[in-house]
């Protein structure tokens, strides 16, 4: 998930290298070929009320404790820039 196309380039020059399927963009006024806009997941959810997704609940069953869950980046301010990726345990999840 990025917030910026300025953020989904750094990510995208360096798709090739990871096993990264999509990328989710906030800002959906720029969304490039290949990202999944927040508005498009978002899009028909209040017209579904309280009814379940069976496809989402079955993928959430899938979850294990050490997958990716969150990638966390520091732009370098006061050194070299870093990331960590945090997992669905230390969400607390």
């Amino acid at each position: 998930m990025v917030s910026t196309r300025q953020q989904f380039d750094k990510l995208n020059a360096v798709r090739k290298q990871t096993s990264l399927e999509r990328i989710l963009m906030m800002d959906s006024a720029v969304a490039p070929e290949g990202t999944v806009t927040f508005s498009e997941v978002m899009a028909g959810t209040d017209e579904r009320g309280a009814e379940r997704d069976p496809v989402f609940d079955a993928l959430v069953r899938t979850v294990e404790p050490k997958d990716p869950a969150t990638l966390i980046y520091t732009s370098g301010t006061t050194g070299e820039p870093k990331g960590v990726v945090l997992t669905p345990r230390q969400h607390g999840c």
